[in-house]
């Protein structure tokens, strides 16, 4: 039988690579008041069938935060660039499944909040091969 993958899986597929390639923590909502910054943040954004001739795939669209303190943009600056290294590893997946594709779609405006941390936005697309299409 032909199963998608749990969105679950391609969250946690990001959160332990950003974990593991940058040192810092990445959470999948803020994290509770108390806890300094630097960190990162996982969104799903979106998913969505995206069919070929040959394959069945799902698109994943993930958007990940990055908060450093304020004052300059400079810190999460320092922190997208730490992500965008670390994200030209492929997530890993359960077995069965195929990342066809993992691309940054782009840099969202730095922001940022009441207390004068910075916020920058990175969003990511993951299309998965969950099977293949045979002609009988």
């Amino acid at each position: 039988m032909i199963k998608k993958l749990s969105t679950i899986d391609v969250l946690f597929g990001v959160i332990s690579l950003v974990e593991r390639n940058t040192g810092l923590r990445c959470y999948d909502d803020l994290p509770p008041k108390g806890i300094d910054v630097p960190f990162y943040v996982v969104d799903i954004v979106q998913q969505e069938p995206n069919p070929n001739k040959l394959e069945f795939r799902e698109k994943y669209t993930l958007a990940i935060h990055s908060f450093a303190e304020g004052g300059s943009s400079v810190p999460v600056l320092e922190m997208v660039q730490e992500l965008e290294e670390a994200m030209t590893e492929r997530i890993e997946l359960p077995q069965g499944y195929y990342l066809r594709d993992q691309v940054s779609t782009g840099l969202q405006p730095i922001m940022s909040d009441e207390t004068g941390c910075k916020h920058a936005v990175n969003v990511y697309d993951f299309i998965i091969c969950y099977g293949y299409k045979v002609k009988v």
